[in-house]
């Protein structure tokens, strides 16, 4: 017996320019699961692959199963840790800059599942740049709520 698509996703991705083609272009990836049936009658299913779940993590489920894809995502990220855009301004930007209308809560969950991504690797990061034999500090000041702290 033959497979057959039983389930499936579409995830808005960004895809980077080149020399040749400088700029952004937003493309729709879809995704599609099969099932097959063997001559015994047992179905096999394919399906979305799942991280572990850390429990300090809560509500946070790192899957392959998402409507942003892993370009968009980084530029999301970019947007609100490197650009400090309110997650209102993230959505303002992708809609007038590229036509994009995701809503804060899609903005939200990605950022939230972009720093379970990375969780793993943070203490190894801190290690290194705690080994460094040169650190880096400057007198940039860097306004959080109330209060201004520096670098």
């Amino acid at each position: 017996a033959g497979a057959g698509a039983y389930s499936g996703f579409q995830a808005v991705d960004l895809r980077w320019g080149d020399p040749a083609r400088p700029g952004l272009t937003l493309w729709v990836v879809e995704h599609r699961y099969y099932e097959t049936r063997c001559a015994c009658g047992h179905r096999t299913r394919a399906g979305a692959g799942q991280g572990v779940v850390d429990p300090l993590l809560a509500g946070i489920e790192l899957s392959e199963w998402r409507l942003v894809g892993p370009g968009l995502a980084v530029l999301i990220v970019a947007l609100a840790y490197r650009f400090r855009l309110s997650r209102a301004r993230i959505r303002e930007f992708l809609g007038e800059w590229l036509g994009l209308d995701l809503r804060v809560g899609t903005i939200h969950r990605t950022l939230h599942e972009a720093g379970a991504a990375v969780a793993p690797v943070e203490d190894e990061l801190v290690e290194a740049v705690l080994a460094s034999t040169l650190l880096h500090a400057d007198e940039t000041p860097w306004p959080e709520h109330d209060q201004t702290l520096w670098l």
